[in-house]
Parts: C-alpha cells; structure tokens; sequence
C-alpha cells in the first residue's frame, strides 16, 4: 500500500468506510439504523488512527495523532462521499462533510493515541 504509516492506514481506512457503506447499501436494516453511519464511522476513524500508531514503533504521542486525525479525517470524508453517490445521505449538501472530517479527525486522533497506548513493548537489553 502506501510507503508511510498514515498514508496506508488512510487507505485501509477508506477501504473500510467503503464497506460499511456497502453494508448499508445491502443490508437497509442496518442502513437506515438511525445514526448508523455517524457511529460506524467514527468507529472504523478510530481504527484508523489505532493503525497509523501500530505501524509507527517509535513515533511520540503527538506525531502519531496528528497522523491518526489525518488518516481518521480524510477517510471518513470518503466514506461520506461515497453515501452520498450511492444515495443514502438524502437532502445532502456539501456543507454537511465538515461532520465526518471532524468526528473522524477525533475519532483517528483519540484512536491513534490509544493504539500508542497499547501496542506492545520491546524489552530493552
């Protein structure tokens, strides 16, 4: 995929959004679930951030969420995009992606510091 740590994980990331839009496309009881795609979002922007951490060993706290919001942003942006063109935001206007590109930049953001957290440690000698 891509040669730095944010730029693959905010292509796994679109990768996912675009599933959970296909998700809601497919299967309409989980599409029209009321905030489905908010909290679905912000969930797979958290992971996002989690993956720029577990892919940057040394990186300090605030590289790795910076690169968490950025991936977490930029991805849950394309999965709107992607509800819109395949029709589930009704009455969209493009206002209305400053909505994902925050709640993903908080959700990557939150999710890179917490992969920093709780990726594994290596036992100096």
């Amino acid at each position: 995929m891509g040669s730095s740590p944010m730029m693959n994980a905010t292509l796994r990331g679109m990768v996912l959004q675009g599933l959970m839009v296909l998700i809601g496309r497919y299967i309409p009881a989980i599409g029209q679930t009321p905030n489905f795609y908010a909290i679905a979002g912000t969930v797979l922007a958290a992971l996002t951030g989690a993956m720029v951490a577990r892919q940057s060993p040394g990186a300090g706290a605030g590289p790795v969420a910076l690169g968490g919001a950025v991936a977490g942003g930029i991805s849950s942006v394309v999965g709107g995009l992607l509800a819109v063109v395949s029709g589930q935001w009704p009455g969209f206007e493009a206002i209305q992606l400053v909505f994902p590109l925050i709640s993903g930049a908080v959700g990557g953001g939150i999710g890179g510091l917490l992969g920093r957290m709780l990726r594994p440690t290596v036992a100096v000698r």
